[in-house]
């Protein structure tokens, strides 16, 4: 039942979010939602940089804390710091930048909200309020943009669809803070910051997170300064819908995080093994029907955008491979991060997104969305194959099952 839950709540704000992707190409062309994309990947890896690795430092202090909400204002309030960096360095850089300029300055603007949706989510979630956590994380300011694009009585532009973006962030970021700090009233807000200490153990937490997130969205950058805004545009959706594929794998991770650590707690190496073997072909299966899915009705599935992102089923399918393998692989980079090997994390994300930039470099210029998606499928299938490997080397653990192999080739 737990199971059911959290994949019904994942499936439902991953679909909000789904649909947003649709009304936003239904209200602005194709040339401008390239723009909005780029500028909406630019901004959540800047939020990344921003939220600084709190989100995941929170959870970690906050067991067995007394002082739940306090931590949650503390790091939440240090969150300023690096955002009047990004802040700074934005405004030097895109005020000058023609008419992308201020767009992309309005998402800078508005990271700082989506750093602390993440953060909020984190609390929510050491306080039990899983479901919530994925809502307010995920779905619930989309779900606040679509209700906004459809039924103001405006004509939706690019400009005033990025201000709208800003305004219902913002909002939505001092509603949450209201709500909860009703909640917790009766309770003196501690304000300890231990900026130097916080900052510290969350640094290494960031730059991880932040090679995580260009693992999957570096090629998308370097598409945008080649090809046509249109292109990108096409490519943006492609991306996100692969991620559909992927659904399985974030199941998963929420549900046996927990374990893992327990796991590794207890030296239980071989139950452990065993978790992330049954996962791993768990993945497969239900990756599989998703993916079937997806290239069935690819093209009413792109359709729903528009025929102008009606992309080649080559491009699809190298996506689609590189988010099986991910999910193939399972919770490799979760298992190595809780076990306190997070440098070769560090590491197999690295070398990822060096041999992608190197790709991207040769194969976008002349094969555009092709070249992109080879270059983000390969990024995405060295960092899980080299966590596979790791994983075994250093925890003796072999976490793909002989079954999940065998499928996969004959999938393949």
């Amino acid at each position: 039942m737990k199971l059911t839950n959290i994949f019904a709540t994942k499936f439902i704000t991953i679909l909000i979010s789904f649909i947003f992707s649709i009304v936003l190409a239904n209200t602005l062309s194709q040339h401008y939602v390239g723009v909005f994309l780029t500028g909406f990947t630019l901004m959540s890896a800047i939020s990344i940089f921003i939220r600084s690795g709190f989100d995941q430092y929170l959870i970690r202090i906050n067991a067995g804390s007394a002082d739940k909400f306090s931590n949650y204002c503390n790091l939440s309030l240090l969150t300023f710091i690096p955002y009047m960096v990004a802040l700074s360095v934005g405004i030097v850089y895109y005020i000058e930048q023609g008419n992308t300029g201020p767009i992309f300055l309005y998402f800078i603007i508005a990271a700082w909200c989506k750093s602390h949706f993440g953060i909020t989510a984190a609390h929510l979630q050491t306080v039990g309020k899983i479901k919530l956590a994925s809502i307010v994380e995920l779905s619930l300011l989309h779900l606040l943009l679509i209700v906004a694009y459809l039924f103001l009585p405006i004509q939706i532009d690019l400009n005033n669809s990025v201000v709208i973006f800003l305004i219902a962030s913002v909002f939505l970021s001092f509603f949450i803070f209201f709500v909860l700090d009703l909640e917790n009233r009766g309770k003196n807000v501690i304000w300890k910051l231990n900026i130097k200490k916080s900052f510290t153990n969350s640094f290494s937490i960031m730059l991880t997170d932040l090679l995580d997130f260009l693992v999957f969205w570096l090629p998308s950058f370097i598409l945008f300064s080649y090809a046509t805004t249109q292109t990108t545009a096409q490519f943006q959706i492609a991306l996100r819908i692969s991620f559909l594929a992927a659904l399985p794998l974030v199941v998963i991770n929420s549900m046996s995080s927990p374990i893992i650590a327990l796991y590794i707690k207890r030296n239980l190496n071989s139950k452990l093994s065993e978790l992330l073997q049954v996962s791993s072909l768990l993945g497969i299966i239900l990756s599989i029907v998703l993916i079937l899915f997806l290239l069935i009705f690819k093209d009413m599935i792109f359709g729903m955008f528009g025929d102008d992102y009606i992309v080649e089923t080559s491009v699809l399918i190298l996506l689609l491979i590189g988010q099986f393998i991910n999910v193939i692989s399972g919770s490799v980079g979760r298992t190595l991060t809780i076990s306190g090997n997070g440098w070769a994390h560090f590491n197999n994300s690295m070398i990822a997104i060096i041999l992608s930039l190197i790709m991207a470099i040769f194969l976008i210029p002349q094969n555009f969305i092709i070249g992109a998606a080879i270059s983000t499928s390969s990024a995405i299938i060295i960092k899980n194959l080299l966590g596979v490997l790791y994983v075994h080397r250093i925890l003796g653990i072999i976490s793909l099952l002989e079954n999940s192999l065998i499928v996969s080739v004959i999938i393949f």
